[in-house]
């Protein structure tokens, strides 16, 4: 008779007896490192904490600063439009300040003009006054000619006063004007100076918060660096306790009632029906090596006893295949599972589901297929469980 070929399962299931060792007693030496090793992922989380705290007021200060930017950047735009409407309205004045010179100009030509004439007619008068006696003596002019004469240049006289008088109160009153204005320009030039000033005080209030602000990013990266050092750091921690915890739990798995004890008292991983038994042909020269359930697709499936995974993924010819090692070379095997809900080096008690019955691996129908293996044979589950 020949014997089998071991198949790819073989292979994985001695590999994985290999790799199972049996952990001494040390419990006290792993629970002190355990507890040294959590002393300082404590401080790392904390640290870490500390970490999280800074870059949080970091990020509002940095946003604190910002808001002031955006205040001082509308600030500073509000100033050169100001600054803008000063040097527009020292335009208008200076304009206005041209032409009221060209008019204190012409009212002084015409009050120089009337001045003049007025000097003229006075000369004229005083003179034809000194005529007119000698002539009215000498009885050359009627006495009322020369009368009318006088009252004539009398009145022109007057006129002329009053455009005198007219052109005096012109000119104080373009000279009013004239100081208002200049006092009004002078007054516009210093705020022209006070707004420029203001500018150039917002432009380096700006300045200095953009340089704090590219200060406290530089910081938060340097923080940021720093944090993800302590997660690394953090993550080998953690991965070191797990470890010790697994060590704990082997040292707790072995300290449970022995797999070989509990043949015949066992629950079967579902509440399905078997569809095909152990040993039972399943081709011509091929025999069944576990039991295959009719599962409905996604039933739950859990295991038949304490263990670790020591396998959780897909395997040609199993589809999604979850091992358990429980001890004492026992393994038991579920395989054609829609999913699989545990991961290899997870200890699982038999409350815990860990795969959903289905039908990969190329099954036509869903159904669980389970297999209990010692030391890399199969054996009759029907012998462990009820």
């Amino acid at each position: 008779m020949k014997t089998p070929r071991p198949t790819y399962l073989d292979l994985l299931l001695c590999s994985a007896l290999c790799a199972v060792t049996v952990v001494s007693n040390v419990g006290v030496a792993q629970t002190e490192d355990r507890e040294q090793a959590a002393d300082k992922l404590q401080k790392i989380s904390d640290k870490i904490d500390e970490v999280d705290a800074q870059l949080k007021r970091n990020a509002a200060d940095i946003n604190a600063y910002q808001t002031e930017i955006e205040s001082s950047e509308r600030a500073i735009l509000q100033t050169r439009k100001n600054i803008t409407d000063e040097r527009l309205t020292l335009s208008q004045l200076d304009r206005e300040l041209l032409n009221l010179e060209a008019k204190l100009h012409l009212a002084r030509t015409e009050l120089e003009s009337e001045e003049q004439r007025i000097k003229t007619l006075l000369k004229a008068l005083f003179a034809n006054r000194n005529s007119n006696a000698l002539k009215l003596l000498l009885s050359q002019e009627n006495p009322a000619t020369l009368a009318r004469n006088l009252v004539f240049h009398a009145s022109i006289l007057k006129q002329q006063n009053i455009q005198i008088e007219s052109l005096v109160s012109l000119l104080a009153k373009l000279d009013q004007t004239q100081q208002e204005l200049a006092q009004n320009r002078k007054d516009r030039e210093q705020t022209l100076v006070d707004l420029q000033a203001q500018e150039q005080n917002l432009n380096r209030q700006q300045q200095k918060r953009t340089q704090q602000v590219a200060a406290l990013k530089q910081v938060s990266k340097s923080l940021q660096l720093q944090k993800q050092q302590l997660e690394q750091d953090q993550a080998r921690l953690q991965n070191l306790i797990d470890e010790l915890d697994t060590a704990v739990l082997a040292n707790e798995a072995i300290q449970i009632a022995p797999f070989a004890d509990q043949k015949g008292k066992l629950k079967w991983p579902t509440d399905a029906k078997p569809s095909a038994r152990f040993n039972s042909k399943r081709t011509t020269n091929v025999r069944w090596q576990g039991i295959r359930f009719g599962n409905s697709a996604d039933d739950p499936i859990k295991p038949i006893y304490h263990g670790r995974v020591v396998f959780a993924d897909w395997l040609r010819g199993y589809g999604l295949l979850v091992i358990i090692d429980h001890g004492d070379n026992y393994m038991s095997l579920y395989a054609h599972n829609n999913s699989i809900s545990v991961e290899e080096g997870q200890w699982v008690d038999p409350g815990t589901v860990i795969a959903l019955a289905g039908n990969t691996g190329g099954q036509e129908e869903p159904g669980l297929y389970f297999e209990i293996r010692h030391q890399g044979e199969p054996q009759n589950p029907a012998h462990w469980c009820r």
